[in-house]
């Protein structure tokens, strides 16, 4: 194992002890004196003996993030994604097709297709595009206003080359993209603002379409 990725997961590892260190669960505080143990073992030992302290305190830091469901509540990392990761999981915006009726989308053939079916069928795939913008956008307000440390947690766990939290796709999905921070937040920002003013306009233009078909009586109307 190279150093680096040595000294991540012992980075992991300090968190964990940091998390675990309750004086009110026993269990909880045996486990994080443990690993303060192991990696003050690291730190004092020389030559061979530090390669095998190393070495004990690497599997014990990787088992126990392995086994990080299992810990109580209070004491479980990315425990506050719970509410948000059941939500992402029940939406599925991470599929890549149309979410409703995506195989007649895909099936439909646009000449065999009367003019006005074709734009309605426009439409609404624009609507299921826009849809899934504002499900992040509305998943990432809520990650913003939990004020999470989830992506301290990703971010130790991706260095270390640890087993990756499933609550990594949330902040993948909510917070795309790397580099410029602020730059590429206010342009995504600005996007999905964008983004939401086409919903509402799309919105908009499907009312204001069955208002004036209900005014005339039923008959059929292009969407505008």
């Amino acid at each position: 194992m190279s150093q680096s990725r040595s000294k991540a997961i012992i980075d992991l590892g300090k968190r964990l002890a940091d998390q675990l260190g309750d004086e009110a669960d026993l269990a909880a505080l045996w486990l994080s004196h443990l690993l303060a143990e192991r990696m003050a073992a690291v730190e004092q030992a020389e030559g061979e003996q530090k390669i095998a302290a190393e070495e004990a305190c690497v599997r014990l830091i990787l088992e126990l993030w392995s086994k990080r469901n299992s810990f109580t509540d209070r004491h479980r990392p990315l425990r506050d994604m719970d509410a948000i990761l059941r939500t992402l999981a029940a939406l599925d915006v991470e599929r890549p097709d149309h979410r409703y009726f995506g195989s007649v989308f895909r099936a439909a053939n646009p000449a065999d297709t009367p003019e006005v079916a074709a734009q309605w069928l426009k439409f609404a795939t624009e609507l299921d595009t826009i849809a899934k913008e504002l499900i992040r956008l509305a998943l990432g307000q809520a990650v913003e206003a939990m004020d999470t440390d989830a992506a301290d947690w990703i971010d130790l766990a991706a260095k270390a080359a640890a087993q990756e939290p499933v609550e990594a796709l949330i902040v993948r999905f909510v917070s795309p993209g790397s580099g410029g921070k602020r730059d590429w937040e206010k342009e995504a920002r600005a996007k999905r603002v964008g983004r939401l003013r086409e919903f509402i306009a799309l919105a908009e233009q499907l009312a204001d379409r069955l208002e004036r078909t209900k005014r005339s009586g039923g008959r059929k109307a292009k969407p505008s």
